[in-house]
């Protein structure tokens, strides 16, 4: 019989069968976990019972106390592991054993026993130790990175060093890492705008990170480049491949792994799951042809993979993709950081690097330019020798460690080894110093990425200091301490405040406003479809043809795209339109037809504050003021009348040159002729327009004073620049030109100012000067001949006169050396038909033809403005078939047409002798040298006559020997004259028959 239960006795009855189960079940864990325990113990006795024995009968290098299980571990806990293996060799040697838990440890500290080891055993050691990532990231250790030493690691390293870091590789893929540099730059600059300090290490980060995948895949990984979009791909890039081949503690603790200490294999094993979905993907993009990627690292394996789909397969591709994004954008933007770190705490360093790069490199540094910058590869060799990417691992079961940070620390291998010193790589070349010096490793497993990692770092580095002034964020040094993990990092994220490089400007302020550019060049083009342009060569965004003329001189350049593209030419300089033409027929075509059109010229900043408000004849913009003021100042200056009555200047002045040189010649002395033709002008000219020659007393010294200050006011002040091409750069004040140019306007003024009144209050006899004339019409229209018109004709004189005159003497006198058969032929003519029986005089002039031929020839060989001085048109108009826009600059190559083996036989050669016969100051349109049309020179004759005085008395009163031997050098400078490289020195000689006219001076 079975009695119900009430229910106080159910739940009883429940809780103690739930106690009982309850403890059961604690008992077996008990049992379990002591079982473990037991079982663990047992293992690690046996183990170490026998690491003892065997280490008892085996040869191990020194090392310190080890514990049982741990090994070693316990000795690097409180330092980085660099650190902590020097601190130990420099107890127990430079060979060192230790043991990291389960595994052995050799620690390398000393070149010699570097050395030693790679010598005798490198294929031994041509292994990786295998661990967890590993294991899982390695694709089944079918990259060359983790593939053991053998066939397939041979092959694979070899092809992969072929397709990726091979010399012609780099070379083919060189435009990659100069295109992210300049994106790198420019979003930099866009920081510095604002003022606002930047994270150079997230910049270099990001500036690796889509240089690997370029090269990897063609593709930048992000369509647009917002900040926001930018940080969002490195987020995403950097969860999956930076920093994730460290060893871990289950690598020496393999129990751990069984146990799944930690959850560590499964957040491995979940991240190369998400790497591998990224890769394949990447990969399938490639194959699918969804972007351009063409001479890929994918592409080229894609192609290999045709052929040979077993070896080639989707794995293969991936472990090598895998592992050059893990290595390269670990460590070389860790190389960039320390490298700008360095240079930033001494700032001696990189203002001597930034000079290097000034010197050698225009524009943004290129990747061509690396080989012209020495230093800079000092400096990244530096960096490498102090703080190194990191110690090197190899082997099977014994891991080798390779201290090189304590081996480039060694105070006896270096010299102030921890002292930033890049002037030691001097003269060094190649990516390591035998055995002391290894940024890249050693052996069979040394970094095939060398030249690659080199040439990035390089570039990034050399940009940075070329197109930015850095400041610290802080007070102090740059922190300097370093966290060790695969890559030596820095602890500190270097952050830095960039402030732009007033060269670098024009390059970035453009990146700034991309869509209104876009708008602009999208309207130009639509013009130019619907204008009929003559021959144009293909242009670039922003800049036009500029590119096409930075490696050879203006006239030298428009003369080789001429003879691509024909005598009319259309170019594009910045914003402005640019005809040249080359022939003496489209020359005439124009200014037959177009000369009033062309009659003006084109505004700068210098004819913007040097004209006095556009106020001289030289400046002015056609119409009634330019007419009145070429008449007078051609009447009054330059007339026939008035060259005859002021004569006496020049005939005065080249007397008083040839009595300093006639000082020179007693003595031995050689002279620089250049000085000597610029200070006989300048002189001429201040007589001509003052009445005064500047200076009381003649003497060297004076002399010289007052030529170093003429010259720092009138010459070579009216030279177009950067800011009239890209007027943007005027309106933000670009490396301050214009405030320069309004300085120099300041100056100039006043000295003027001086000058016109020392005449009007008559402090000396002015009697007859240009001044004085102007001064006089002043009386009678004041309003009109204001103070600024008579500075403005003034300073037009000083520009035009006193720098194109003394070019030319130079010139002539060159040449002449240079044909001694010429000189000789040209002192028998004046010997025997200089009127006048002491030097000759401006009036013997018309009675020495030969003369006049050596200077015209001179002339026609190197024009004294190559390309004339620039025309504007006033409005749109037509040349032959082709339609010109309004504000169209006109440059007319006369020293292309003055060369032109067509027009002239032996073009090249000096021959005064085809000018026999000649008169006038031009021949058709074939010699040029004085320009053509309404804005000729108007003081054609003035210069001919000063020129050829000076010459023909150098001629006539001495003998003239070179200083070298050879032939003088006639490589020529453009500015806006055509001046010599290198300025004329030569010995001049007394003729006996000059000594007594000379001695009398």
């Amino acid at each position: 019989m079975i009695w119900p239960l009430n229910d106080a006795y159910k739940s009883t009855n429940k809780k103690e069968i739930l106690c009982l189960a309850q403890k059961k079940e604690n008992e077996s864990k008990m049992e379990t976990l002591w079982f473990i325990i037991f079982s663990l113990t047992a293992t690690y006795f046996f183990f170490f019972i026998t690491r003892l024995l065997w280490s008892q009968n085996s040869k191990l290098p020194p090392g310190p106390r080890s514990l049982p299980i741990i090994g070693h571990l316990h000795h690097i806990k409180k330092i980085p592991l660099p650190q902590a293996l020097h601190l130990l060799s420099s107890i127990h040697g430079p060979v060192l054993f230790l043991e990291f838990g389960c595994r052995p440890v050799l620690v390398l500290s000393s070149p010699e026993s570097i050395e030693e080891c790679f010598t005798k055993h490198d294929q031994t050691l041509a292994n990786r130790p295998r661990t967890i990532t590993s294991d899982h990231f390695s694709y089944g250790y079918t990259n060359f990175g983790f593939a053991p030493y053998g066939d397939i690691w041979r092959t694979l390293r070899r092809i992969s060093t072929l397709e990726a870091f091979s010399s012609s590789s780099l070379q083919k893929n060189c435009y990659i890492r100069n295109e992210e540099v300049s994106y790198l730059c420019s979003s930099i600059f866009r920081s510095s705008v604002d003022s606002r300090s930047v994270d150079l290490k997230y910049h270099f980060n990001r500036f690796t990170a889509h240089v690997m995948l370029r090269l990897v895949s063609g593709s930048r990984g992000v369509e647009e480049r917002s900040p926001e979009a930018e940080q969002r791909f490195l987020d995403d890039f950097k969860s999956r491949f930076y920093s994730s081949m460290s060893i871990n503690v289950c690598d020496y603790f393999p129990v751990l792994r069984w146990i799944g200490y930690k959850g560590i294999e499964k957040r491995v094993m979940e991240m190369q799951r998400m790497r591998d979905e990224y890769l394949q993907r990447l990969v399938d993009d490639v194959r699918m042809k969804k972007h351009d990627s063409t001479g890929s690292v994918v592409e080229k394996f894609l192609r290999l993979q045709e052929t040979e789909p077993e070896f080639y397969s989707d794995d293969v591709i991936k472990g090598f993709v895998a592992l050059m994004f893990n290595a390269g954008t670990d460590t070389s933007p860790m190389a960039m950081e320390w490298a700008m770190s360095a240079l930033l705490n001494h700032p001696d360093k990189l203002e001597k690097l930034r000079e290097e790069l000034r010197s050698n490199v225009k524009g943004i540094i290129q990747e061509s330019d690396l080989t012209s910058l020495p230093y800079l590869r000092c400096v990244i060799n530096e960096t490498l020798r102090l703080y190194p990417s990191g110690s090197y691992e190899i082997p099977e079961n014994t891991t080798l460690f390779v201290n090189v940070w304590a081996v480039h620390r060694d105070g006896e291998l270096w010299e102030d080894a921890e002292v930033f010193k890049p002037e030691r790589f001097e003269g060094f070349v190649g990516d390591r110093d035998g055995y002391r010096f290894l940024p890249f490793g050693v052996g069979r497993r040394v970094c095939p990425a060398a030249g690659f990692g080199m040439r990035t770092v390089a570039l990034a580095v050399g940009a940075l200091v070329q197109c930015f002034e850095w400041e610290k964020v802080g007070k102090g040094d740059i922190d300097m301490r370093p966290a060790f993990s695969v890559a030596m990092a820095k602890a500190e994220p270097l952050v830095a405040l960039p402030k732009p490089w007033p060269d670098m400007i024009p390059i970035f302020i453009f990146s700034l406003t991309p869509t209104i550019f876009f708008f602009f060049f999208i309207a130009r083009f639509l013009w130019s479809q619907n204008s009929k342009l003559p021959p144009s060569p293909t242009s670039l965004p922003i800049i036009g043809h500029l590119h096409l003329i930075k490696k050879f001189p203006l006239p030298q350049a428009l003369h080789l795209l001429s003879s691509i593209h024909g005598p009319v030419l259309f170019l594009k300089f910045g914003c402005r339109p640019v005809l040249v033409l080359s022939s003496p027929e489209s020359i005439e075509e124009c200014f037959a037809n177009h000369d009033q059109t062309l009659a003006n010229r084109p505004r700068t900043i210098t004819s913007d504050h040097f004209s006095y408000g556009y106020k001289n004849f030289g400046l002015a913009p056609y119409g009634d003021l330019w007419r009145t003021l070429r008449r007078l100042s051609t009447l009054e200056v330059f007339s026939s009348t008035s060259l005859q009555k002021n004569s006496f200047i020049r005939n005065e002045e080249v007397l008083n040159l040839c009595s300093r040189l006639f000082r020179s010649s007693v003595d031995s002395r050689k002279v620089d002729l250049k000085y000597h033709f610029t200070l006989l002008t300048a002189q001429v000219m201040l007589r001509l327009v003052s009445g005064s020659r500047g200076v009381e007393e003649s003497g060297p010294e004076s002399e010289k004073r007052f030529f170093d200050d003429f010259k720092s006011r009138f010459f070579s002040s009216m030279s177009m620049n950067v800011c009239d091409f890209f007027p943007v750069l005027r309106w933000i004040g670009f490396k301050g030109i214009e405030k320069r140019v309004m300085e120099m306007q300041r100056m100039r003024d006043e000295y003027l100012q001086r000058l016109i009144d020392d005449i009007r209050m008559k402090k000396f006899d002015s009697t007859g000067s240009v001044v004085e004339k102007f001064l006089r019409l002043q009386e009678t229209e004041p309003e009109f001949y204001s103070d600024d018109v008579i500075k403005g004709i003034v300073v037009l004189m000083f520009n035009g006169g006193t720098d194109t005159s003394p070019a030319v003497m130079e010139w002539a006198m060159s040449v002449l050396l240079n044909h001694p058969d010429k000189l000789e032929k040209l002192r028998e003519e004046i010997r025997s038909n200089a009127k006048h029986k002491g030097i000759i005089q401006d009036s013997d002039l018309s009675s020495l033809p030969y003369l006049r031929c050596v200077i015209y020839e001179t002339l026609r060989l190197y024009p004294v403005a190559p390309l004339l001085l620039p025309h504007c048109s006033s409005k749109r108009f037509n040349l032959g078939n082709y339609e010109l826009p309004e504000n169209t600059m006109l440059f007319v190559n006369a020293w292309d047409v003055h060369r032109n083996g067509e027009l002239w036989e032996d073009g090249d050669v000096f021959k005064p002798e085809r000018f026999e016969g000649f008169l006038g100051d031009r021949d058709g349109y074939r010699f040029l040298p004085f320009g053509v049309g309404r804005r000729a020179c108007p003081g054609a004759g003035f210069g001919m006559r000063t020129v050829a005085l000076a010459v023909g008395a150098l001629v006539q009163c001495f003998d003239w020997e070179k200083v070298d031997e050879g032939d003088i050098d006639m490589r020529a400078v453009f500015g806006v004259a055509m001046s010599k490289a290198e300025p004329l020195v030569a010995l001049p000689k007394l003729r006996p028959d000059m000594v007594p006219i000379l001695s009398q001076l």
